[in-house]
């Protein structure tokens, strides 16, 4: 049986660019009185491809990265499975992204693995989650 998952693509093609949360986050910082956090979270989502994201496990809050293509979205993963949320540098200096926005997440991302690049070749990593 064929899948009816439309997968990254099929939403793309099938719904327009949508305005990201951040557009929206801004609305309600600029005027909270006339926009809720409700009410820009509500406009957000009601955007056709927002709501296609949503019906198929897509993150929404990650439209940025999704509308960028393909391997924009695949560029950010790799280095978040290979950095994670920050890094500490031998000299004890702790790297991390400025906020949550996908340009500051990979500012940060390009930043740790262009340390990782200079490290010497015997040096060991560890990586430690923290729940």
């Amino acid at each position: 049986m064929a899948s009816t998952h439309p997968g990254r693509q099929g939403i793309a093609a099938t719904t327009r660019p949508a305005r990201p949360w951040e557009d929206y986050l801004a609305q309600h910082h600029t005027d909270p009185a006339k926009v809720s956090l409700a009410d820009a979270r509500r406009r957000f989502e009601q955007q056709p491809r927002v709501l296609a994201m949503l019906a198929h496990t897509f993150d929404p809050y990650e439209l940025s990265v999704y509308q960028a293509g393909e391997a924009t979205y695949v560029g950010l993963y790799w280095r978040i499975a290979l950095i994670g949320d920050a890094l500490i540098t031998t000299d004890g200096r702790l790297l991390f992204p400025a906020s949550d926005s996908v340009a500051d997440r990979f500012r940060f991302l390009n930043e740790a693995c262009g340390y990782l690049r200079s490290l010497r070749s015997s040096a060991r990593l560890c990586a430690v989650a923290i729940a």
